[in-house]
């Protein structure tokens, strides 16, 4: 119950405040942990069936997930496969509840009403949309979607796109550059934060695996060296080194000090530009 945060925002008592915490923690673990497997669960089902050349979609489903995570696995497996994605829960009797993420380009609300025959019901937004389908249906489904896609969308618009705002060197990621970016905030979908690249980098030291599937880099550029975080970067293989990376910045203040994080994006083997 959402009642269950609000009441540890709001209590002046810190034993509450404490047992609030623990049970709070709790759920957001036994949540990961639900991720988690079915994350696993529907790579498994595209290592066993799916086609990247042939298939312009993902449309996964299972009556063992639960119906709270699919939009995260969704937004996942979108990201991971660059793919117009559905992944849905069906219950006991064949029902399935599913929520979409989508690409630029492919809208969902659009796909949802030319498949509407397949569903039972649908609707959202262009980039993140949810439906009601029967399970004898999900194959007509996937079929019908793949098909929109590809009737609406050229090779060259499926195709992933990082768009660069500016190349930065090491040594220009300052804190005076932070106060600065800072003042373009807040970050969103009508101004989207901006993403950097560093090129000709090279790792100091093998990558440090944190948290479920996360990866802390130690790099160096020149006579600079960072590290980073990249989150989800322990499902990839990296490539050879040196690298150039895309990624975006951030304030991190630890016992009062504040530094410069930075978040990568993706990464590539460097590239003579």
């Amino acid at each position: 119950s959402p009642m269950d945060a609000l009441e540890l925002l709001l209590t002046m008592d810190n034993r509450r405040a404490v047992q609030l915490a623990q049970m709070l923690d709790s759920h957001n673990r036994k949540r990961q942990e639900e991720e988690e497997a079915i994350r696993t669960d529907a790579v498994q089902m595209l290592h066993n069936s799916f086609d990247p050349e042939r298939d312009n979609v993902i449309v996964l489903g299972s009556r063992a997930w639960h119906p709270g995570v699919v939009g995260i696995v969704a937004s996942q497996l979108m990201r991971r496969y660059h793919k117009p994605t559905f992944v849905i829960a069906f219950d006991e009797s064949g029902v399935g509840k599913g929520s979409g993420r989508s690409i630029p380009g492919v809208s969902l609300v659009q796909a949802i009403h030319q498949c509407a025959d397949t569903l039972v019901s649908g609707g959202g937004h262009d980039m993140a949309a949810g439906l009601v389908i029967e399970e004898s249906r999900m194959d007509d489904f996937r079929r019908a979607f793949n098909r929109y896609v590809s009737e609406t969308t050229t090779e060259e618009q499926r195709c992933p796109v990082l768009n660069i705002d500016m190349e930065v060197s090491f040594q220009a990621l300052t804190l005076d550059l932070l106060d600065s970016y800072e003042k373009l905030e807040p970050f969103g979908n009508s101004n989207p934060q901006p993403l950097f690249m560093s090129s000709d980098v090279f790792p100091t030291e093998p990558p440090k695996r944190v948290g479920t599937n996360h990866l802390k880099l130690f790099m160096r550029q020149g006579m600079v060296e960072r590290d980073a975080i990249f989150f989800n970067g322990a499902e990839r293989e990296l490539p050879e080194p040196p690298w150039d990376i895309a990624f975006t910045i951030d304030r991190n203040v630890y016992r009062g000090r504040a530094s410069l994080s930075i978040s990568i994006q993706e990464i590539r083997s460097h590239q003579e530009m």
